[in-house]
């Protein structure tokens, strides 16, 4: 059934899958010690989402609306790095009935050099049990102490989570303990609460650590 908020659903899953393409295409260039990162941010998403999905069953049907956008973009770069997409658009109908000559051999050879779409999962990707129960609380803290009765939960936390993502990918990330890491990403949460929600989520003692 269409609802008209439908668009807005739409518009807060874009911000965090755009935020989830940026890591994923600078996946490479994480060293060993940052590349812990994008296990602490996927794993606040992850559980963000599905204590969301709790409160709101339409998650899964965002969470499907997800994966075909990102599907699609990694398709339009594709064609785009390949010439497709421009000379298709410059020209509607040059490739209908005489593909250019080179669009057959392109796709492999990018394909070779781009980064993937999820980073490989070598050890220093895999987060400890200490370091994953500290990320859980974080969450839990974040979810819990939103603002109630401004719609689904789920919409509220998941623009929320993203702009904690690209707070930690523009950072340069602490790579000496553990304890480092997460008090750089707790800073990140509460640097990220924004507008009229920002005491609600933000000022407990839970997250300040006091």
């Amino acid at each position: 059934m269409m609802r008209k908020n439908d668009s807005e659903e739409y518009t807060a899953v874009s911000e965090v899958v755009s935020d989830l393409e940026i890591i994923a295409n600078n996946a490479r260039t994480y060293n060993s010690a940052q590349s812990q990162v994008y296990a602490s941010a996927t794993e606040f998403i992850d559980r963000a989402t599905l204590k969301c999905q709790c409160v709101d069953d339409n998650v899964v049907a965002m969470c499907k609306l997800m994966k075909e956008r990102r599907e699609s973009r990694e398709t339009f770069l594709t064609q785009q790095s390949t010439g497709q997409y421009r000379s298709r658009r410059l020209h509607p109908d040059a490739g209908l009935d005489s593909p250019e000559p080179t669009d057959a051999t392109h796709p492999m050879e990018v394909d070779e050099d781009a980064p993937p779409s999820f980073p490989e999962a070598p050890s220093p990707f895999t987060i400890s049990e200490s370091l994953r129960m500290e990320l859980k609380g974080l969450s839990d803290d974040l979810i819990e102490q939103l603002p109630k009765g401004d719609g689904p939960l789920w919409k509220r936390a998941l623009p929320l989570a993203g702009r904690i993502i690209a707070r930690l990918i523009a950072a340069e990330l602490p790579t000496s303990s553990k304890e480092e890491l997460i008090d750089f990403i707790r800073d990140a949460l509460e640097g990220s609460c924004t507008g009229p929600s920002r005491m609600s989520c933000c000022s407990n003692d839970r997250l300040s650590g006091s």
